[in-house]
């Protein structure tokens, strides 16, 4: 049973919505009170950057809390701090649970610190227990603690429905074929692909079958993200060191496929985000696009270029340029409900963090290497002592 109803989470995202509508004037601001006030309930939110704050003192609080009780009770042994660990999970769940209960939090940052808490606690706490108590390889330690995380993220977005929880199960439970021993890399990323492409698969099912907005717009958002884990999956380049088996040389057969399917899946996701509206898929496709540009070369083996930056900017300057044109030239500025105008102001924040995002990213690749320093004292010679000349 969900911790918020239907109702009060459409009620939620609809403020969210009429906030910005009115920030944008296309609602005046007496049209944005009054639905406000029609949308009113009784869950506490809280601005962005208190519930950030929020989140990170209950972190802090969380973990001191379960190093304080760890040392207090002089436990010892990997077996029994599993154990401990998994208990103090549970405890956080728990809590979440109260607080949301009792103190009707909505995002409020306490109760979303102690979820993820309980996710990470529960996911160590099984690997630990596994580890010792049944005497298991790492590898299947591992992947306990990798399914012990996604049925709890899973759990945590069906009670407080949160979005990135529903990520997180997804993700988790996919990663687990990586901890396979004995199996070769591409049929690894074979199960991964497979994994991802069923949640792709049945969060589309949910998706068209679900007649609550709330859920549906869930399921596009794990939709996306369920896609790119896809690609990452399949794109050698970004994921050959972080998995296992990396280092490790692949046929050429594998890797010519997945050169194909990182061309085929922004493709297919462009298509299908395009024709369904669905502005979260085109995101993910334009993403995954993006991705397959850059891993290009070193898929060829080409080298780089240190004007690969430059040529590669002014490639998305042109594109942009031209379907900015493209779509501004149609009926009414627009073509089959798609438009270059920014309409609300949401999007403008969004072009802020992404100018502010490529300004922390800069590329520096011409910056010569610093000299050394002259050594001190350089040159000087002292009279009769027999010194040398860097004394």
């Amino acid at each position: 049973m969900r911790r918020y109803t239907d109702e009060e989470e459409l009620r939620m995202r609809l403020q969210r919505s009429v906030k910005d509508w009115t920030r944008s004037g296309l609602l005046r601001p007496d049209q944005g009170a009054q639905l406000e006030a029609d949308l009113r309930v009784d869950l506490r939110r809280t601005g962005i950057m208190l519930r950030l704050g929020l989140a990170l003192f209950t972190t802090i609080l969380a973990g001191a809390t379960v190093l304080l009780t760890w040392v207090s009770l002089g436990i010892s042994g990997d077996s029994a701090t599993g154990i401990l660990i998994l208990i103090m999970g549970a405890i956080c769940f728990w809590a979440a649970d109260r607080v949301v209960a009792g103190f009707r939090l909505y995002r409020y940052g306490v109760e979303e610190a102690l979820v993820v808490a309980s996710v990470g606690l529960c996911g160590v706490g099984v690997a630990l227990i596994a580890n010792t108590l049944f005497r298991l390889h790492d590898s299947t330690a591992i992947a306990l603690s990798l399914a012990a995380a996604a049925a709890v993220s899973g759990y945590s977005y069906h009670r407080f429905g949160l979005w990135y929880a529903g990520v997180a199960a997804i993700v988790c439970a996919a990663l687990i074929p990586f901890s396979f021993d004995g199996v070769s890399e591409p049929v690894r990323r074979l199960l991964v692909a497979l994994m991802f492409g069923g949640a792709v698969a049945g969060s589309t099912v949910m998706a068209t079958g679900s007649l609550n907005e709330v859920r549906k717009e869930d399921a596009f958002t794990l939709r996306a993200a369920a896609l790119v884990g896809l690609y990452l999956a399949i794109n050698l380049q970004i994921t050959g060191v972080p998995f296992a088996g990396y280092g490790r040389a692949v046929d050429g057969w594998f890797k010519w496929t997945t050169y194909a399917l990182i061309w085929i899946v922004p493709a297919l996701a462009l298509w299908s985000g395009t024709t369904g509206r669905d502005r979260k898929l085109m995101l993910a496709g334009l993403a995954t696009a993006l991705a397959t540009l850059v891993t290009n070369k070193p898929y060829l083996g080409l080298p780089r270029q240190t004007w690969d930056p430059m040529l590669f900017g002014l490639l998305l300057m042109a594109v942009a340029l031209i379907l900015r044109r493209w779509l501004a030239s149609g009926p009414n500025g627009e073509r089959r409900g798609f438009t270059a105008a920014r309409i609300v102001h949401s999007d403008v924040d969004a072009m802020r963090l992404a100018s502010l995002a490529s300004v922390a990213i800069h590329l520096d690749t011409d910056r010569p290497a610093p000299s050394p320093p002259p050594p001190e004292f350089g040159g000087g010679r002292s009279g009769g002592g027999g010194a040398g000349a860097d004394f």
